[in-house]
């Protein structure tokens, strides 16, 4: 806000530019929540496959590091979800085929 918007401007302005720096404010934190997230994965699919090859590959072997970006509109959530639904639909045709 600058300097005559805060002395000469409409008195509401004020409030609307602390509720846009408020908006802002949890844009970004949720971007470095969700790089955080990004940065966790990266980090334990390192460790489960150290891990894994330090145990002479017993075990589960390490699912590694996420193949798409992790769906955070809704739009984005729903075809994940549809996209699971047609794996799953898919999986259970195939297991009745081979019966």
């Amino acid at each position: 806000m600058s300097y005559q918007e805060f002395w000469c401007g409409v008195p509401h302005l004020v409030t609307y530019y602390s509720q846009a720096e408020e908006i802002r404010k949890a844009k970004e934190n949720e971007k470095l929540w969700l790089q955080g997230l990004y940065n966790f994965r990266a980090f334990r699919s390192v460790i489960d496959n150290f891990s894994y090859g330090m145990n002479g590959g017993k075990g589960k072997k390490p699912d590694g590091y996420v193949e798409n970006p992790i769906p955070i509109t809704d739009y984005e959530i729903k075809r994940e979800k549809q996209r699971r639904i047609k794996k799953t639909l898919e999986f259970f045709k195939k297991g009745q085929e081979n019966e």
